[in-house]
């Protein structure tokens, strides 16, 4: 679940320590641009989605409230199982009573699952 749209700054501690000082995604000679780390952050994010899905793995998305741009709808309906399926596995919940009936909904559709070997 996500609120939507990748947002970083330079001055951000990550997983790689902060960019604008260690500079270990980017070009070392130039300062990093919050563009440059939100492209980073989004082809990571793909890369993990479609490692996710070649395990088998169902993957369900959830966005949660308004204002997320066309393009990361676009990029979390893409990471879900059965992206070009609508309402699949991807949802996107614009407030609190949207999100309860995302979770009803996910609910009854796995629980009809049943574990065989």
């Amino acid at each position: 679940m996500t609120d939507g749209d990748t947002v970083t700054d330079i001055d951000n501690y990550t997983n790689q320590g902060i960019a604008w000082w260690d500079r270990r995604q980017t070009d070392p000679a130039t300062a990093p641009t919050p563009a440059q780390l939100d492209a980073i952050v989004n082809a990571r994010f793909s890369a993990i989605c479609t490692a996710i899905k070649n395990k088998g793995i169902i993957l369900w998305v959830v966005s949660y409230g308004g204002g997320t741009s066309t393009t990361a709808n676009n990029r979390l309906r893409a990471c879900s199982s059965d992206p070009n399926t609508p309402s699949t596995r991807y949802f996107n919940a614009a407030n609190t009573a949207d999100l309860l009936t995302t979770f009803r909904t996910i609910a009854d559709r796995i629980s009809s699952l049943r574990l065989t070997n």
